[in-house]
């Protein structure tokens, strides 16, 4: 099973009163992105995103590159400052690949408790855009399988 956490792109600060959306340069990375993935779609069971219009826009661009079996779904818990404790229980469940998009702290927090059990202990550093690969090595345990930022497709 692999797990894609993926942090919404570069968004604008100064516009909360329509609920801080993707900035241009944040559109431009995921999009680019996704047009890179689309090449080789990578199948998912299904695209989770949280509540905030940066996550959901991030989403429906990045949604381009992953052949998903179902729609994108809001999922509640997935806001920066949520406990993890609550979505780590069906991640361990889950036997198809999801993809989440979030924010952090939250996607960091998942990562290292997935990864090392241990939530605190920073493993990856989720730039604005950033996709990670995680594989589940044994029920309760990932790896790092591959991390791909924007800033690897300037140009």
């Amino acid at each position: 099973m692999k797990l894609y956490l993926m942090r919404h792109g570069a968004y604008e600060l100064e516009n909360i009163h329509n609920g801080n959306p993707l900035s241009e340069q944040g559109k431009t990375d995921v999009t680019r992105m996704a047009d890179f993935l689309s090449s080789n779609p990578i199948a998912v069971s299904n695209i989770f995103h949280s509540e905030k219009k940066r996550a959901l826009q991030t989403a429906e661009l990045i949604s381009r590159g992953f052949n998903s079996k179902h729609p994108l779904q809001l999922h509640e818990g997935l806001n920066p400052n949520d406990d993890i404790a609550t979505l780590m229980d069906s991640v361990l469940e889950w036997d198809e690949d999801i993809l989440i998009v979030g924010h952090l702290p939250y996607l960091s927090k998942l990562a290292s408790k997935l990864i090392v059990n241990d939530e605190y202990k920073e493993i990856l550093s989720f730039k604005t855009g950033t996709l990670a690969c995680l594989e589940r090595i044994e029920q309760t345990r990932f790896s790092i399988n591959w991390v791909l930022e924007p800033s690897l497709f300037d140009y």
